[in-house]
């Protein structure tokens, strides 16, 4: 196996990137962080984003019940 060059840290995003990715304002990426409607990480004084959990965090349903009835937690 070879190893790797990328760091761990490098696929974490800033506030600005991920909204340039998501094509929204930074004002709406620090609000999804701050209501947790996006998985994120605080570092002192700034935020840090995994753009894969926050891809599978915006395309989960909003609705528990727009699942289909096999797929619902009650």
């Amino acid at each position: 196996m070879e190893p790797t060059t990328e760091s761990p840290i490098a696929k974490y995003l800033t506030s600005t990137e991920l909204a340039r990715v998501l094509q929204c304002s930074v004002d709406k990426v620090y609000r999804m962080a701050r209501n947790r409607e996006i998985p994120s990480v605080r570092v002192g004084r700034s935020w840090r984003f995994d753009l894969d959990a926050v891809k599978d965090e915006l395309s989960k349903p909003a609705d528990s019940w727009a699942l289909p009835s096999r797929q619902r937690r009650l």
